[in-house]
């Protein structure tokens, strides 16, 4: 069985002459959305699915991996995974029975 993750990533101390290089390399890795660069940061999270033989340690060194080697050196590769079946969550709904309601706040 598979499960649903979040994954966000922050690269720092990589060489800025291999960010697009660094963006493939990781995105062959896993499913992201799109990157930001600022002082010296890559950023980006995306979402995914991991099969039942692969943990999060395991995908985690794999993509550390990618980067680094693609880096052509050590870099820091900071990531959080968020197994998403397990979230707490709220839901809002509003229709138009609210309407005049949150008209009326917003006025």
């Amino acid at each position: 069985m598979s499960s649903n993750y979040q994954v966000w990533v922050r690269i720092t101390n990589f060489d800025p002459k291999r960010v697009a290089k660094i963006e493939e390399a990781a995105e062959e890795v896993w499913n992201f959305g799109e990157w930001c660069q600022r002082e010296g940061e890559l950023i980006v999270e995306g979402e995914s699915r991991l099969c039942s033989e692969v943990t999060e340690s395991q995908k985690a060194r794999e993509l550390a991996t990618a980067v680094m080697k693609t880096n052509g050196g050590p870099c820091q590769v900071e990531m959080s995974f968020i197994r998403m079946e397990c979230l707490p969550y709220n839901v809002y709904d509003y229709d138009e029975d609210d309407y005049d309601k949150l008209v009326a706040v917003q006025s």
